[in-house]
């Protein structure tokens, strides 16, 4: 990868941590409504660090899931909104 196109996914992973953390846009589904302790859940989101190649392979950010009792707990950013469910 050359040298523009990684600070390129930097200022967007940059961006997309920023928004992330404000907690700002967020959307929830029905599923993470129901689950125990929604509001710590979704600071856990917010908090959300351990980005890899393996759950970020572009490099952006903009994705990532954690377990949330049994639950596991997708996050996404898609068109200016961070949308949480759990499957």
């Amino acid at each position: 990868m050359n040298n523009s196109k990684t600070v390129e996914l930097s200022k967007v992973a940059q961006l997309n941590d920023s928004f992330r953390k404000s907690g700002f846009g967020v959307t929830v589904t029905p599923g993470i409504q129901d689950l125990p302790d929604m509001l710590r859940l979704l600071e856990e989101v917010r908090l959300f660090s351990d980005f890899s190649e393996d759950n970020d392979p572009y490099g952006e950010h903009d994705f990532g899931t954690i377990r949330w009792g049994c639950e596991k707990v997708f996050w996404n950013r898609v068109s200016g909104r961070w949308f949480c469910r759990a499957l």
